[in-house]
């Protein structure tokens, strides 16, 4: 890197060597932070890319990387924050493209009555569903309220074309 030279013709003789001492690492720090933002879009590029490989739309990008799972409790009746998985089987994604479903990569909820994190969530229809894992296994479950304001996992089904046959 070659080093920069810096013309202060309005800066006042007495603050010159100030400036001097000054400039060349802020210049240094917005370097690496240029340096940075370029690593940044570099990764999310790569990102969007296997997004699209894997069968995703082109016009949503996914939020978090494939095969995170957060959550993120703030207690009481305060939000409740998701961030599901996008790793969907190639029958999942052939479902979800015949249906027009809507992938969700993330969601927030109040007052939530389940304990269980769903893995992965989709909206059928304008019924949304999340994947949960019960009895042992992962059942697609619809997201509903219940008479008291929660929001609960009702109707359980075993796959997705079990819910498009009960829905």
């Amino acid at each position: 890197m070659e080093p920069s030279v810096i013309i202060t013709p309005d800066t006042p003789e007495k603050y010159r060597p100030m400036a001097a001492e000054i400039v060349p690492p802020l210049l240094a720090l917005l370097r690496e932070r240029s340096a940075l933002e370029e690593e940044i879009y570099q990764r999310y590029c790569t990102l969007k890319e296997a997004f699209l490989l894997a069968g995703g739309s082109s016009t949503t990008t996914p939020t978090k990387p494939p095969g995170t799972l957060t959550t993120i409790y703030r207690g009481g009746s305060l939000p409740v924050q998701f961030a599901f998985d996008a790793d969907y089987t190639p029958e999942e994604w052939d479902f979800i493209r015949r249906h027009n479903c809507k992938i969700l990569h993330e969601i927030t909820l109040r007052r939530v009555a389940f304990k269980e994190a769903p893995r992965r969530m989709i909206e059928y229809s304008g019924t949304i569903l999340g994947e949960v894992f019960d009895e042992g296994q992962w059942w697609w479950a619809v997201l509903s309220k219940n008479r008291r304001g929660e929001w609960v996992f009702s109707t359980f089904y075993s796959d997705l074309p079990s819910v498009a046959e009960g829905l």
